[in-house]
């Protein structure tokens, strides 16, 4: 059955994933539904976000939150799309990554932050596209700069849209 995804009236708004099942590896996901963004040479993009797990098990629990081309990620192991950038927490973990993907080479910093149960965190990357079609990804963590992806590519990937995906 389908999980479900409630907008609640709050600063800055907010929205809560609920996976459809309690068992292992039952997935929900939301995305918008226009690719409304593309990473592009000389140009920057800052993305931004606040998460917060309420799952009394955020270490065998899996998330993804970013910018992506339309794929359903809910089944797929290492949590990164085909094409876009994305923080991404693996089953079994308590440490979190962020990756480049593009037409499916994938580019990461490892264990970027470290996920707490019901605490605010507040995760972004900025996207600097460089002269020459080769770019950086510096992740934050709480507005802390963090290593960056160095020698991005992405010629070849697609426009992208807002993604959020839970897995328990």
């Amino acid at each position: 059955g389908a999980g479900t995804a409630v907008i609640s009236d709050v600063l800055h708004g907010a929205c809560t994933i609920t996976c459809a099942a309690t068992s292992d590896n039952d997935g929900n996901q939301i995305i918008y539904s226009q690719e409304t963004f593309q990473l592009t040479s000389g140009k920057k993009l800052w993305f931004e976000a606040v998460i917060k797990s309420a799952s009394g098990d955020m270490v065998n629990s899996d998330w993804t939150v970013g910018l992506i081309e339309s794929e359903d990620l809910t089944g797929v192991a290492d949590n990164m799309p085909a094409n876009g950038v994305v923080f991404h927490k693996e089953d079994g973990a308590a440490t979190f990554s962020i990756s480049s993907s593009d037409n499916g080479t994938n580019l990461q910093t490892l264990a970027v932050g470290t996920i707490v149960d019901a605490t605010n965190i507040r995760i972004g990357f900025l996207f600097d596209g460089g002269a020459s079609g080769a770019a950086t990804i510096t992740p934050y963590v709480n507005g802390v700069a963090g290593t960056p992806i160095a020698s991005v590519t992405y010629a070849t990937m697609a426009e992208m849209a807002p993604f959020l995906m839970v897995r328990n």
